[in-house]
């Protein structure tokens, strides 16, 4: 397939070869299915308004996966976004001066924080989510092995010693009619002898366990949904929440995405005031996400 892949996908299929480690197990592709399932629920809480030209899924990819993302102004493309490297820092180590390359590019642009460029960054330290979406995927991952290996565990068939291959027919016939609902099933006592068709497990509920590894699954997701600002009910506690635990969640819930609101708002807020672009940035109440391009009648509009 000719489908474009990710710098770090291809570092995983070069160099890992996507092989599951026996302890961390990160590199596999059960992972990279969960990160984005993981990145989907994060890209639900916010919705951009982004100039018309810009392509959403380049912005949002580099601006929550890397940390952050640089607007910079070219003569050949006006404002443009895009990754970027630091050339100088000022003397409280954030970026002062900055380089942006790309192959449309005629060469390296360089731009002044402030004056002809700007960042938008989730977190002080411009890291981004990545290590988090890993770290709950891994574990996604890993239950839905367990679960996959228990289902097949669960698959345990009837079996029966035979004496020889006539005496397994026989058997196989008197075990074929009995599941075919015939009322009355009648064998030779040489067939049977007093044995029953049994089962190499005796009792597979003490080892089928893909409910609690559900349950277990839906815990994690909650955390998550917890971290990144999505409300989510408390499954393992049986009784009512209380008001006090209630609020308490919603204070968990708000810490870290307030963070992240509250440093894309200035971001954006310190570009649209060199470029009048009037990017926005809206924080959804319910994870739905409508992101939409600006036209050119709303770029005056700031956040």
């Amino acid at each position: 397939m000719n489908m474009p892949i990710t710098y770090e996908q291809n570092s995983m299929s070069q160099y890992w070869v996507q092989q599951p480690g026996t302890v961390e197990g990160q590199n596999t592709s059960a992972t990279l299915y969960e990160k984005r399932y993981l990145y989907q629920l994060i890209f639900s809480r916010f919705k951009f308004g982004l100039p018309k030209d810009w392509n959403l899924n380049f912005f949002r990819f580099w601006l929550f996966s890397w940390g952050s993302i640089a607007v910079m102004y070219t003569r050949e493309y006006g404002w443009i976004c895009a990754p970027y490297s630091v050339s100088q820092i000022n003397m409280y180590w954030n970026p002062k001066e900055i380089v942006i390359t790309n192959s449309y590019l005629t060469n390296p642009k360089y731009g002044v924080i402030g004056v002809n460029s700007g960042i938008i960054k989730l977190f002080d330290d411009y890291g981004g989510l990545d290590d988090l979406v890993r770290h709950y995927a891994v574990k996604l991952a890993q239950i839905d092995r367990c679960i996959d290996v228990n289902l097949m565990n669960a698959n345990v068939t009837k079996y029966f010693e035979a004496r020889n291959k006539k005496h397994a027919q026989e058997i196989r016939d008197l075990y074929a009619q009995s599941t075919q609902g015939e009322p009355l099933v009648v064998a030779n006592e040489s067939v049977t002898k007093g044995k029953q068709i049994d089962t190499l497990y005796k009792d597979i509920k003490t080892t089928y366990i893909v409910n609690d590894l559900l349950q277990s699954k839906r815990t994690i997701i909650n955390e998550f949904l917890t971290k990144i600002g999505i409300a989510n009910a408390n499954y393992d506690k049986r009784e009512r929440l209380n008001t006090d635990e209630v609020n308490q969640n919603d204070e968990e819930t708000k810490a870290m995405i307030n963070v992240i609101y509250d440093n894309i708002k200035e971001g954006i807020a310190e570009i649209n005031a060199i470029s009048g672009l009037g990017i926005t940035v809206e924080l959804t109440e319910r994870g739905d996400s409508n992101d939409t391009a600006t036209d050119d009648t709303v770029r005056n509009v700031s956040v």
